[in-house]
């Protein structure tokens, strides 16, 4: 099929790569795009493609949801949390919902470049975890807004789904209204802002920063 036309089949061959920044350096990743399904969250289907030597995340989603991966080429280790397994071509990967924290990444230790296909499952973790890393994204979000806004505090209320930010600026003070719902999404005054894959807590609190200033015209992340 040809990727300017999605349709309900998606050959590995028309997946579009970009690089990955970081740690990451060297390895591609693309995503699935498949015809009535938003791009590229609906169903999240990444495929990565790491040189030797190199490692890489299956979708970096553990903290709300379970990850699935399957090696098409190549071999290496998984580093899952505290263990690492030996992988090659066929294997199935599995990585659980975890804490914010715990690290489950590929490492290419061949010599030849490793394929694989990485999947979120349609199970989510505890609201629990999910409100735990929330909580540490808008933690990090009035630390950033403090250090911008002449020093002053900012008050929030939080019930694990909505958060309330009122911050005095220049002008007066503002409400925020920041929901996170079951797929993970960021809502922020109903405007959704998601999180791009492998994005840290910091990079994600600054953004929320730039939407709250209206320096951010368009809220979804896009790939390069």
């Amino acid at each position: 099929m040809s990727a300017e036309a999605p349709s309900l089949v998606c050959n590995l061959k028309d997946v579009v790569l970009v690089p990955m920044p970081g740690r990451h350096s060297g390895t591609r990743i693309g995503l699935a795009v498949f015809r009535g399904h938003e791009f590229p969250y609906s169903i999240d289907c990444a495929v990565r493609v790491v040189p030797p030597g190199g490692r890489a995340p299956l979708l970096d989603v553990t903290h709300w949801a379970e990850e699935l991966g399957f090696v098409v080429a190549g071999s290496g280790e998984y580093h899952a949390a505290d263990e690492v397994f030996p992988v090659c071509g066929g294997d199935f990967l599995l990585a659980p919902e975890s804490t914010m924290g715990r690290n489950f990444e590929v490492v290419n230790t061949g010599t030849e470049q490793m394929v694989f296909i990485a999947f979120k499952s349609q199970r989510h973790v505890l609201n629990r975890k999910r409100q735990d890393h929330a909580r540490a994204v808008i933690d990090q979000f009035l630390l950033r807004r403090q250090e911008t806004s002449m020093g002053r505090a900012a008050d929030y209320t939080f019930d694990g789904r909505i958060l309330t930010v009122s911050h005095p600026v220049l002008r007066g003070s503002c409400t925020m209204v920041i929901t996170f719902d079951q797929f993970g999404t960021v809502w922020i005054n109903g405007e959704p802002l998601r999180e791009a894959p492998g994005e840290n807590i910091d990079a994600l609190a600054e953004r929320l920063m730039k939407v709250e200033q209206g320096l951010l015209a368009e809220a979804y992340w896009k790939p390069l």
